[in-house]
């Protein structure tokens, strides 16, 4: 036997989708570390526009190619639109 699945809002999935998005972030950016500036340019986007971001890494981080880098990209207002922790493969 099927159970119907409890019906949710439009406004209960997105509150659970930042949820779990803010629960991956806050695993992989180690917030009790420094950071420290690599790059500072401008994203350019799909319509032609850019905008202004900055990609961090770890102030302990001393190696050529840092291992782990945090991309943050800022709307015209200085609002964040987006942050993205990337760890470098090899």
């Amino acid at each position: 036997l099927f159970l119907p699945l409890p019906t949710l809002s439009t406004l209960q999935l997105i509150l659970i989708l930042y949820y779990v998005v803010y629960q991956k972030l806050a695993a992989d950016i180690k917030t009790d570390k420094t950071f420290q500036i690599i790059k500072a340019s401008y994203k350019p986007l799909i319509d032609g526009s850019s905008l202004p971001m900055i990609q961090y890494k770890y102030s302990d981080d001393k190696a050529a190619e840092p291992k782990e880098v945090i991309t943050a990209v800022f709307e015209t207002d200085g609002k964040i639109m987006g942050i993205k922790p990337y760890k470098m493969m090899k």
